[in-house]
């Protein structure tokens, strides 16, 4: 089986973050997590949807990635949309 996970390039966690323990929040008053991240100061640019403006991407599917289990493609800009 081949999983291909996707993501905007607006926020283009997987193929451009890095793995690390980060807040989820920008705050920094949540816990820290491990996963791919842009930095919890990172800023998107204006998307439509708001879980897409989060700077990090869940624990599981970064696991996934780190682990060589799945793929990742970012495949257009959402502010184009």
């Amino acid at each position: 089986m081949r999983v291909i996970a996707v993501e905007t390039a607006d926020a283009p966690r997987l193929s451009k973050g890095y793995y690390a323990y980060d807040y989820i929040d920008s705050g920094r008053l949540g816990p820290m997590l491990q996963m791919y991240i842009l930095g919890h100061s990172y800023i998107p640019p204006g998307i439509r949807a708001g879980g897409m403006r989060y700077h990090g991407l869940s624990p599981l599917i970064s696991a996934l990635y780190q682990q060589k289990h799945i793929e990742a493609k970012g495949l257009y800009t959402a502010t184009g949309l």
